[in-house]
């Protein structure tokens, strides 16, 4: 837990070697941990004055097609702030999945189900830019977002698809208690004291575009 609360994390790699467990072992751990910063991060809404965005991981800038291919994953990029765009409280990545998605770009069903899901009722939204990579008026949102990609490549050699939404979890997680001037140590202590512990069945056997496509659904139902 310590080594994960480092600056830039650990991957399983450098963490089976350090802790000398297999890689299985190591990858589980972190797994664990990410679980616990993904539950925090879902319980927290984005309040105050709220701008909504979105980008794409993997983004391929040469392709003889304006569809979404394979290794290109949209995220919608919403920020909490009290003075405009320099001054941010809060931060949350969200992957889309395909039924909130024409193309590389979030459908207004998408962007109303981030609000629902995300943001506080109160908070006023000031800005909802849906093509991907306009900044609008939030360049310092994109440096964070953008850091965040070049970090899930460097520290963990790119992200598939199945896992993406546990690594923003990570970097959001990280980065609010950073703002806040919070130990993210002293806060995965006491969040996984208070929680169960997932298996690796569980893990494995996981996708999380699946439990948002759930969730999706359940929306469009009611």
């Amino acid at each position: 837990m310590y080594l994960v609360s480092q600056q830039e994390s650990i991957n399983a790699e450098r963490l089976a070697e350090v802790i000398e467990v297999t890689y299985k072992t190591a990858w589980l751990m972190l797994h664990k941990l990410r679980e616990a910063m993904s539950e925090v991060e879902e319980s927290q809404l984005l309040y105050g004055q709220v701008s909504i965005h979105s980008h794409v991981y993997g983004l391929q800038m040469f392709k003889p097609t304006f569809d979404r291919i394979r290794h290109e994953h949209p995220v919608m990029i919403g920020s909490s702030s009290n003075d405009g765009e320099d001054s941010l409280t809060h931060l949350k990545l969200q992957q889309l999945t395909a039924p909130d998605l024409a193309g590389n770009r979030p459908t207004k069903y998408g962007v109303a189900e981030f609000r629902e899901r995300h943001i506080e009722p109160s908070a006023t939204i000031i800005e909802v830019v849906q093509i991907y990579g306009r900044l609008g008026r939030a360049p310092v949102i994109f440096h964070y977002v953008m850091d965040s990609f070049r970090w899930m490549n460097r520290r963990f050699h790119g992200i598939g698809g199945k896992h993406l939404q546990a690594y923003l979890h990570e970097y959001c997680f990280r980065f609010n208690r950073f703002i806040h001037q919070h130990s993210t140590y002293n806060t995965l202590v006491l969040v996984c004291m208070a929680r169960r512990c997932p298996t690796y069945k569980d893990f494995v056997a996981r996708d999380y575009r699946i439990r948002y496509e759930a969730h999706h659904d359940g929306l469009k139902a009611a």
